[in-house]
């Protein structure tokens, strides 16, 4: 999604929908029911894959191919995010792709930090 800023440079940035929020006023009277259904809403997505890993800066992550979209829309997501949502699904992909180059540094990384193995 195309974001514009109203001021000057008046620039124009590209952002993934999910990550918009709503405009509020802190001085609206806002149900607090209203409040907790916008902030859950529909903001999870379904993963339909995971396609690659890459080392950004010392933390792997990794590109998401969402349900629904098509895949211009995949993002980068922390690998430790992604197994924490979808643990199953990345054990998985771990073990179809082991011989990717950086997925032994990811797996051994991530059963070092999480004490048990994938």
């Amino acid at each position: 999604m195309d974001a514009q800023q109203l001021l000057p440079p008046y620039a124009i940035s590209l952002h993934h929908a999910s990550r918009l929020k709503l405009y509020s006023e802190s001085d609206r009277d806002v149900a607090k029911d209203l409040v907790e259904q916008v902030a859950v809403g529909d903001s999870e997505f379904q993963v339909e894959a995971l396609k690659e890993v890459r080392d950004n800066a010392s933390r792997f992550e990794v590109r998401v191919q969402w349900l629904g979209p098509d895949e211009a829309e995949s993002s980068w997501q922390p690998a430790t995010a992604m197994y924490d949502d979808a643990p199953v699904l990345f054990r998985m992909w771990a073990k179809a792709n082991a011989k990717l180059q950086l997925m032994p540094r990811l797996v051994a990384e991530m059963e070092q930090a999480m004490g048990h193995p994938l």
